[in-house]
């Protein structure tokens, strides 16, 4: 297809997009995906193959690709404000429509890509630069002022941390990339934890970044209202059960200069999902077949995955994106992640509109706390 193409063809690029071809190709590729040809694969069978394919080589995905959503109809209305070329608000008929399409995008990326590219989310890409050069100037503090932010000395493990603990350890560098990352206390409490002021352009740091936690949290609750109805639930069935006391976090990551990295080890997260915005193009997506996909775009699209909490509530209706990083080494790198967890005590299980009668489950079924904690202690 045209909007794949072997990583080997070109060096990784910032993206750019052309309306009319995004939408040659979108038509193109819902054809394909939709055609009534093809067997549909839902549930466990879906989870098997997405998990059991042999990863192929990675490819890139332009961001006009087939699942390139338009989110402005879920806050052009709260917002008073137009996502449009021409700036003019649509009528409702134009409203639902679009609406409607976003919801086919959900369904139909969440069956075969396991990711999508989201745009208008109330989030300009200057402001998303802004907090990739927040992520630099943490990766850029001393060591000593990262060791007294160190996720061993928070309780919820928020804080500073290389990959692979040893690497501090040993005195040396990150063995891959650096990760900072924010949340609120325990039953809502204020967000932190926060560095130093031996950080660079330390003033303002907390003000942007609380505010951009908050404004991801409200944006949040617009896309799980989008995936709650493309799953034909009601609308509030993730929403219901989000507040602040949730675990929900904002992770910093930066990946320095160097020799390239080779991919870091496949992963996928506990949360209900998570938005992630690079300034690079970095992270790799695993398909359903097998494919590697690289989201050729910077900070003017957001990549959103799939969590391990929506695939257990949706009874792997939705499975966890798989994923995985790498850099050329050519220049720095950062990524500003949002993980939307659900309130701590919400048990993993099936809503009851995907439970089976007379189906016993094997086990008590773990908590979202329990299932972050969990993927913590496995992490260390």
């Amino acid at each position: 297809p045209p909007s794949l193409r072997p990583l080997s063809e070109h060096p990784p690029a910032p993206c750019s997009t052309t309306a009319g071809m995004a939408l040659l190709r979108r038509a193109n590729w819902r054809a394909i995906v939709s055609s009534p040809l093809a067997a549909p694969v839902t549930g466990q069978a879906r989870l098997s193959r997405m998990f059991s394919a042999t990863p192929q080589e990675a490819v890139e995905v332009e961001p006009d690709w087939p699942f390139d959503v338009d989110a402005g109809p879920l806050f052009c209305e709260k917002e008073n404000r137009c996502f449009l070329v021409d700036g003019k608000r649509c009528s409702q008929f134009q409203q639902r429509s679009r609406t409607k399409g976003l919801l086919q995008d959900i369904r139909d990326s969440s069956g075969s890509w396991g990711f999508l590219l989201v745009r208008n989310i109330v989030f300009e890409p200057n402001e998303f630069t802004s907090l990739h050069r927040r992520a630099e100037a943490i990766a850029e503090m001393p060591q000593e002022a990262k060791q007294l932010l160190h996720i061993e000395k928070n309780p919820l493990r928020r804080g500073w941390a290389p990959v692979g603990h040893a690497a501090w350890q040993q005195g040396g560098a990150p063995s891959q990339y650096e990760s900072f990352e924010v949340a609120r206390g325990e039953g809502g409490d204020a967000l932190g934890p926060w560095p130093s002021a031996e950080l660079k352009d330390a003033e303002g740091f907390k003000e942007e970044v609380g505010a951009a936690f908050e404004r991801l949290e409200r944006a949040a609750l617009q896309l799980s209202t989008a995936i709650a109805s493309a799953l034909g639930v009601s609308p509030e069935a993730f929403n219901s059960q989000i507040s602040n006391a949730s675990p929900s976090s904002l992770r910093f990551l930066s990946f320095p200069t160097g020799p390239p990295s080779p991919p870091s080890e496949a992963a996928t997260s506990p949360a209900l999902f998570t938005l992630l915005t690079q300034s690079r193009p970095t992270i790799q997506i695993l398909d359903e077949e097998g494919q590697w996909n690289v989201p050729l775009c910077g900070p003017d699209r957001t990549v959103l995955l799939f969590g391990e909490a929506l695939a257990e509530l949706s009874k792997n209706h939705i499975p966890a994106s798989k994923y995985r990083f790498a850099t050329d080494g050519a220049e720095p790198t950062h990524i500003v992640e949002f993980s939307v967890h659900l309130n701590p005590d919400v048990k993993m299980e099936p809503l009851a509109e995907f439970k089976e009668e007379g189906h016993a489950a094997a086990g008590p079924p773990k908590t979202q706390l329990e299932l972050l904690q969990q993927r913590i202690q496995a992490a260390c």
